[in-house]
């Protein structure tokens, strides 16, 4: 099945719009992707139709928990090859997004993709989660935030929740088994200003795979000491 064929059918399924320009988009994604992969370790990945839905459709599965046709601030946390944020972005491009990304060579592909595509209103930030949601003009700053196959809940909310404002909320993309990890996040939470509003489980439309979102909602302020400093979140979680 070709990338467009797959990307129609999943997004008719979610609900969300997309067009001819948003399809070339892809393509070019796709295209770029590959090329990258053979100098950049960004995936596992390469073939048009499990990218078009292992991450493209994986990604844009965030945006229906929110309003994303809105100028929202949204923080993509260890982004990578740019999931979930860019695919969300190519779809609705009035998002405001900033990327947070320690890799540095993941930074200059991300640089050359986002100008290759053409987006606007992008920001690159080369440093690790820990000390990035430190610096005022990140931390509290953010509507949403979103994290892909970056590290178990308990430890992602400490990297995520600090650049989220009071009542805003951050997306964790998991897959089916999540409850586990949901219940050992539960003392993170607590500490950090965050409650888990709900888990939408739902099917990739070609393959079956299951996937888990697990919004969470800042309610409350996140205590100055957190995140700790580089490496600990990891090594102890709360």
């Amino acid at each position: 099945m070709t990338l467009e064929r797959v990307l129609r059918r999943g997004t008719r399924k979610m609900g969300l719009p997309i067009g001819e320009t948003e399809i070339e988009k892809f393509k070019v994604y796709w295209k770029f992707l590959v090329e990258a992969n053979k100098r950049v370790n960004l995936t596992t990945i390469v073939d048009e139709d499990e990218v078009a839905e292992k991450h493209f459709l994986d990604s844009l599965s965030g945006a229906v928990v929110f309003d994303a046709g809105s100028r929202q601030k949204l923080v993509d946390i260890g982004s990578g090859a740019g999931f979930p944020s860019l695919p969300i972005k190519i779809v609705f491009p009035d998002l405001r997004v900033t990327i947070v990304e320690a890799n540095r060579k993941k930074i200059r592909f991300l640089e050359d993709l986002v100008a290759a595509l053409d987006l606007k209103d992008v920001v690159l930030v080369w440093g690790r989660a820990e000390e990035v949601a430190r610096e005022p003009s990140f931390r509290g700053s953010f509507v949403v935030c979103v994290a892909r196959a970056v590290a178990e809940l308990r430890v992602l909310v400490e990297y995520c929740l600090p650049f989220v404002r009071v009542g805003g909320i951050f997306i964790a993309y998991k897959g089916s088994r999540v409850v586990e990890e949901v219940t050992a996040a539960s003392p993170a939470l607590k500490v950090l200003g965050g409650t888990v509003e709900t888990i939408r489980s739902w099917t990739l439309p070609v393959k079956g795979d299951q996937r888990s979102l697990v919004v969470i909602r800042k309610i409350g302020v996140t205590p100055p000491e957190y995140p700790r400093r580089a490496g600990i979140p990891a090594k102890r979680p709360l």
